[in-house]
């Protein structure tokens, strides 16, 4: 959404409040201005507008990534250990190209997330007829971080395919999770399995791990994901510290935003130190695998 047309450009020239005269020489369009007050980016009333989610310039960005840096170094006296393990693990099962998938798509991205909920420090993302769209935490931040990733998932009955995105692989994975391959293989796989091969969807003989409850895989996420929770600042630390870099967010807001810095950071760490190799190429090859809740 933000990065459809110059709709950033618009959110941040509308932080604390414009014109609508002002907007509309940036240039921005009714359907703009239409589509960012359906999805809850911006208030647009008469002739004024001003963005409702939190934008982070480059001061409050530097703030909070050198925050989450402290974060990600007291983290890695133990999240080592357990990546390490991940790997052992799938290399045991012949999966070990898969560990930047498990280690970012199922521990960090993941059960992280997870244990932040039952803190009660994320906000609510059930729809509701006042926002039909999309309901979490939405913000902007410039400048973007270099390398930044994130997870996708397709569910069919009880099985979730998770793919780890990034610019470079995100239209191979929309292609794997459209083909209808895909689909079927989420229908009928087995709680029991341990990996799957994607050959008939890929073309070539790339076999995915399987994550269920109960596996070894899950334990060992657990266990580097909850290292990186208590490593993170709190929420109100979180809040208070773009509040002093003049940015307004609610606690969730802050929380959502410094997780995704943290995780960000000692996903890197964990790949420069090669402790977990970064998947090579656009190909969903690294990048995926199957989650089963049972």
């Amino acid at each position: 959404m933000v990065d459809f047309d110059n709709n950033g450009q618009i959110l941040y020239q509308s932080v604390g409040g414009t014109t609508l005269e002002a907007v509309r020489r940036l240039p921005c369009s009714d359907s703009q201005l239409a589509l960012l007050s359906a999805f809850g980016l911006i208030e647009w009333h008469k002739e004024q507008i001003r963005t409702t989610i939190p934008v982070l310039g480059p001061e409050a960005a530097a703030a909070v990534r050198e925050a989450a840096a402290d974060a990600a170094n007291v983290a890695l006296s133990g999240v080592p250990k357990s990546a390490g393990e991940i790997v052992e693990v799938l290399a045991s099962r012949g999966l070990e190209s898969s560990a930047h998938a498990i280690v970012f798509g199922h521990a960090l991205d993941g059960v992280l997330w997870g244990m932040l909920r039952q803190r009660g420090s994320l906000p609510e993302i059930e729809l509701t007829v006042d926002e039909p769209f999309w309901r979490g935490a939405l913000w902007a931040v410039y400048p973007g971080r270099e390398g930044s990733a994130g997870t996708n998932e397709r569910t069919i009955a009880n099985a979730t395919l998770v793919m780890v995105w990034d610019d470079e692989s995100v239209e191979a994975l929309r292609e794997l999770e459209s083909h209808p391959g895909t689909q079927e293989l989420l229908k009928t796989i087995q709680p029991s399995e341990t990996g799957v091969s994607l050959s008939p969807i890929l073309g070539d003989d790339f076999v995915v791990p399987v994550v269920t409850p109960d596996d070894e895989i899950h334990s060992i996420s657990l266990a580097l994901a909850r290292t990186v929770t208590d490593a993170m600042p709190d929420a109100d630390e979180s809040r208070s510290l773009l509040a002093g870099a003049g940015v307004d967010a609610s606690a969730e807001e802050a929380t959502v935003i410094m997780a995704h810095e943290v995780i960000w950071d000692v996903a890197a760490r964990l790949t420069e130190s090669g402790i977990v190799d970064a998947p090579a190429g656009p190909t969903p090859g690294g990048r995926v695998f199957i989650r089963i809740d049972t």
